[in-house]
C-alpha cells in the first residue's frame, strides 16, 4: 500500500507532501492548523520541478523516494495566522 500524501503534522512540525500528479492547474484549502489558519494554494506552472513557498519565502525541499514527489518540513512556531503555503509545479 502507498503512503498517503497531503497534510501530515508532527509533534513539533507539518509536512507538505502534495501528490506526484495533481488534476487541476490550480486550488486552494484553508484549514487550521495549532490554532492557526493556514491557507495552501497549488498552481500548475509547468515549471521543471516543484516549488514549496511560506508567505513568498522559498522553501527547501526534500524527496520522498516511496511517493515519489518532493515535500517540505515546516516548523509550527513559524506558522502565523493567515499564512499561506505556495506549491508551484
Amino acid at each position: 500500500m502507498c503512503p498517503r500524501t497531503g497534510i501530515e503534522p508532527m509533534m513539533n512540525d507539518v509536512k507538505f507532501i502534495p501528490s506526484a500528479y495533481f488534476p487541476d492547474s490550480q486550488a486552494e484549502i484553508r484549514l487550521s492548523i495549532c490554532g492557526k489558519i493556514v491557507t495552501c494554494k497549488y498552481e500548475n506552472k509547468n515549471q521543471a520541478e516543484r516549488q514549496f513557498y511560506l508567505n513568498g519565502q522559498r522553501l527547501e525541499t526534500s524527496f520522498d523516494k516511496i511517493r515519489n514527489t518532493p515535500y517540505v518540513i515546516v516548523d509550527k512556531k513559524v506558522l502565523t495566522d493567515n499564512c499561506t503555503i505556495l506549491i508551484i509545479d
